[in-house]
C-alpha cells in the first residue's frame, strides 16, 4: 500500500480547487494524500474541501508570502506543492531551492522558460520565431502607439482585443468594437461583457498604464490543451470549449485536433516546460488555430482530463515523485460540463450539493 502523502494546493479559492481535489481523490494508484489549502482570503469554498487550511498574505507582498508559505510546508510536513495563481510561478520558480531545503516538490511547469510562458508578448515572439501561428500582435507602451497597431489591424472596421502581458483568467482582457451598441449591452448583457470602445484605453493610458498587448481579433471556436510532459512522455490532450462564463469552461468536449497538439508540441519544447500545464488557442477566419496565452499551472477544468482517461494533474505529481507513469489510451469521446453547485455550512458541519 502506498503511503499518504501530504499535498498543499494554494490558491483554493480559486474556481478550480474541486477539480484539483477531486483530481487527487480519485488518482490512479488508490493513493491516499491529505490536502492542505491556502489561500490570501480566510473564507474560501477551498477550505471545506481540504484536510487543513491557512491564509497567507498575498504574493504582491513577497518576503511576508514566502514566510508563511514556508512555514506551512514546515509545520504540516508538505511533500508537493501545487500552485493554483499565476502570480506565483514566478516567484515560487525563483525561490525554489528554499523549498528544496524543506524537502518540497514543487509542481511547477519548469523554470527556465516560465517567464516567457508566463508572458502573452513574449511567448507570441516565441511562437511567431517557431513557426507556430501567432496571428497580428504588438507591444504598445502609449495609446499612440496602442491606437496605430489598432488601426494596422483592422480598426475601427474590425474587432480587435487588448490584454495585459502578465495576467490571471480574464482580468486585463477586453475587445474593442467600435460597433457596440452600448444600449443594448447595458439592457441586455450582465455587467461583466468585455466589450469596449477605443477611448475606453485613452483613460486607462492618461491614468498611467504601463503597456498592453494589442491583437486581431479571432472569431473561431476557443481551445484548452491540458498537457502532461516529461523526458519520455507525453500527453497532450485540446478541447472545444463549448461554453464559457467568467473565463472558465463550463462545457468543453476533448477533440484530436492535429494542428493544435503539434502546435503545442513544439511550444513546449522550445520552452521546456514540464509536468502540468496547459495552452489556449482561437480558430481564425479560415478555421486554423491561433495561439492565444500559455497557462505554466494546473489549469482551472484540468479535472476534464480524469475523464478523458488522462489524470494529468495526478501525472505530474507521480513525476515529481520519480514514479514510472504508464499512459492509457485517451477516450477523445469524453466531455465535462460544470454546473452551479454549493456548500451547505451549520453546526453539524459541511455538505456539498
Amino acid at each position: 500500500m502506498l503511503s499518504e502523502i501530504t499535498v498543499l494546493v494554494t490558491g483554493a479559492g480559486a474556481p478550480g480547487i474541486a477539480g484539483t481535489v477531486y483530481s487527487l481523490w480519485q488518482n490512479y494508484d488508490g493513493r491516499h494524500f491529505r490536502i492542505v489549502g491556502t489561500d490570501m482570503k480566510d473564507d474560501v469554498i477551498g477550505r471545506f474541501l481540504c484536510d487543513a487550511f491557512y491564509t497567507i498574505p498575498p504574493v504582491a507582498e513577497r518576503s511576508e508570502y514566502l514566510a508563511r508559505l514556508l512555514e506551512v510546508c514546515a509545520v504540516e510536513r508538505v511533500a508537493i506543492l501545487i500552485p493554483q495563481n499565476t502570480a506565483e510561478l514566478e516567484v515560487l520558480a525563483e525561490e525554489l531551492p528554499a523549498f528544496e531545503d524543506l524537502g518540497v516538490k514543487l509542481l511547477l511547469a519548469g523554470v527556465k522558460g516560465i517567464k516567457s510562458a508566463n508572458n502573452k508578448y513574449e511567448l507570441l515572439r516565441v511562437a511567431q520565431r517557431l513557426g507556430v501561428a501567432a496571428g497580428n500582435f504588438a507591444l504598445a507602451r502609449s495609446f499612440d502607439s496602442f491606437l496605430e497597431a489598432a488601426k494596422s489591424f483592422g480598426w475601427p472596421h474590425k474587432r480587435v482585443v487588448a490584454k495585459l502581458p502578465v495576467s490571471n483568467g480574464m482580468r486585463g482582457l477586453r475587445i474593442i468594437d467600435e460597433g457596440l451598441d452600448e444600449l443594448s449591452l447595458f439592457l441586455m448583457e450582465k455587467p461583466t461583457a468585455v466589450f469596449v470602445k477605443m477611448d475606453y484605453f485613452r483613460a486607462l493610458f492618461d491614468r498611467g498604464l504601463a503597456e498592453l498587448v494589442v491583437c486581431g481579433f479571432l472569431p473561431g471556436d476557443e481551445y484548452s490543451v491540458d498537457i502532461f510532459r516529461n523526458k519520455e512522455v507525453s500527453v497532450i490532450l485540446p478541447r472545444k470549449r463549448l461554453a464559457i462564463r467568467s473565463g472558465i469552461s463550463f462545457d468543453t468536449v476533448f477533440e484530436q485536433n492535429r494542428d493544435i497538439i503539434n502546435f503545442s508540441a513544439t511550444l513546449s519544447e522550445e520552452l521546456e516546460l514540464v509536468n502540468c500545464f496547459g495552452f489556449q488557442f482561437k480558430l481564425d477566419e479560415e478555421g486554423a488555430p491561433v495561439l492565444l496565452e500559455c497557462n505554466p499551472r494546473v489549469q482551472g477544468t484540468m479535472v476534464a482530463s480524469l475523464f478523458a482517461n488522462q489524470n494529468i494533474i495526478y501525472h505530474g505529481i507521480k513525476n515529481l515523485l520519480g514514479e514510472q507513469i504508464k499512459v492509457p489510451e485517451t477516450d477523445w469521446n469524453a466531455r465535462f460540463m460544470r454546473y452551479w453547485g454549493g456548500v451547505g455550512i451549520n453546526e453539524k458541519g459541511s455538505i456539498w450539493v
